[in-house]
């Protein structure tokens, strides 16, 4: 395992972690921000807009592309931070901790513990987000990757069941097992989304006209990119009990002509001054793997690729 502080991309300092078989770069000059997550020489999925690296000091709010950290429901007054200001760091261990500087409209600062596995591509994010202000906020940390473009996300589905007709003992069943949330800018039309009977593909289209958005309520806990041959895997919980954003989204998808993202919420909970909320996602990489276009042949590859990426 190595951790160390060298320039990338116009930036005298980021923060590299590498354990020879994957790599991150964390920016620490603004932030934070993962702008890089790849196997050691390979293609990186994660976004990264030239003409807006090795830059800072902005008064707004600047997409850069990479994961960043939220906090949602999504609000002007705080949801925006200008995250572009030098970070602290610490590392302990195997895990790196990189904090933003307190947002001083809001009283909150959002900080990244990553922890990469020794071997593999296996990688923890651990999102916090604390009140340091006067303010008591009811909000949900709101992990955002944003992809490169002209790949494809995956979105599974829960298993189908037949409708139990007029059997009592399976009375459960005739409630609704998930829940999808609409932006206003989206339309059943789009041709970027293909609605299977196991996922829901999401195609990057670098000549899209404009934006779409969907949201859901997913209790399958997990959520892919596919580009170049590279699978990206992305892993998080879902607590039937928790009072989620967005109509009850854990998971939301974001895609214009520039970028696709892929988006995880925890639960709302009441963040008093000094508290703090937290959301683990975990992930993973794979090399070499070509997207059938077929549905069962799609979950009998991803499936045990899922399985390895580490429990949240």
């Amino acid at each position: 395992m190595k951790i160390e502080v060298a320039p990338y991309k116009g930036w005298a300092r980021a923060l590299h972690i590498s354990n020879g078989d994957v790599e991150l770069v964390v920016t620490l000059q603004v932030g934070p921000r993962i702008l890089r997550y790849a196997h050691i020489g390979g293609p990186n999925l994660l976004k990264e807009i030239p003409e807006q690296m090795g830059t800072g000091g902005e008064d707004k709010w600047v997409m850069r592309g990479g994961h960043r950290l939220w906090a949602s429901p999504e609000d002007p007054a705080y949801t925006y931070y200008a995250d572009n200001q030098p970070t602290e760091h610490g590392i302990e261990g195997n895990q790196a901790w990189i904090r933003s500087a307190m947002d001083p409209r809001s009283g909150l600062s959002y900080e990244m513990r990553i922890t990469l596995q020794p071997t593999g591509s296996g990688v923890r994010v651990e999102h916090v987000v604390a009140n340091q202000g006067g303010k008591t906020f009811n909000l949900a940390p709101w992990a955002l990757t944003v992809f490169a473009t002209g790949g494809t996300a995956i979105i599974p589905l829960p298993a189908f069941a037949p409708h139990p007709g007029d059997d009592a003992t399976h009375a459960a069943d005739f409630a609704p097992q998930m829940t999808l949330a609409l932006w206003p800018y989206f339309r059943f039309s789009d041709i970027r989304f293909a609605f299977g009977d196991h996922s829901i593909r999401v195609k990057q289209d670098p000549n899209a006209s404009g934006p779409t958005k969907i949201g859901a309520a997913l209790p399958t806990g997990w959520v892919a990119y596919h580009l170049n041959e590279t699978l990206f895997v992305k892993r998080f919980t879902f607590d039937p009990k928790a009072t989620y954003p967005d109509g009850g989204c854990n998971f939301e998808t974001y895609t214009d002509a520039d970028v696709l993202e892929l988006e995880t919420l925890a639960g709302i909970r009441q963040v008093e001054p000094g508290q703090s909320a937290s959301h683990v996602e975990t992930w993973s990489l794979h090399r070499n793997i070509s997207l059938p276009g077929d549905e069962a042949a799609t979950d009998k590859l991803i499936a045990p690729l899922v399985a390895q990426t580490l429990h949240p």
